[in-house]
């Protein structure tokens, strides 16, 4: 299996029932200012039925991910005993 570390995507498209996803990677530029800028590392193809599905897992996991962040956040704020966060945020 090749595994690819994207820092996000540059572009989404479909034709043919077919979706292109194009990853990039930020990278320091070489010429001029030296700044991150997004490079094109990999090209993801999925049949449309596939976009779909990972869609639904993303958004799950965006939710999990925000459940959590407002966890941290009312522990921070004290509003929660630690002990009972710590044992909430082990079982998701």
């Amino acid at each position: 299996m090749t595994e690819i570390f994207a820092d996000g995507v540059n572009s989404i498209a479909v034709s043919n029932g077919v979706a292109r996803v194009e990853l990039v990677q930020l990278r320091r530029n070489t010429v001029g200012e030296a700044k991150l800028v997004p490079q094109p590392v990999a090209t993801l193809f999925l049949p449309v039925a596939g976009l779909q599905q990972m869609l639904q897992q993303l958004d799950e996991t965006a939710r999990r991910v925000q459940e959590q962040q407002a966890e941290q956040d009312r522990v921070a704020a004290g509003e929660i005993d630690a002990q009972v966060a710590d044992e909430a945020l082990t079982n998701l």
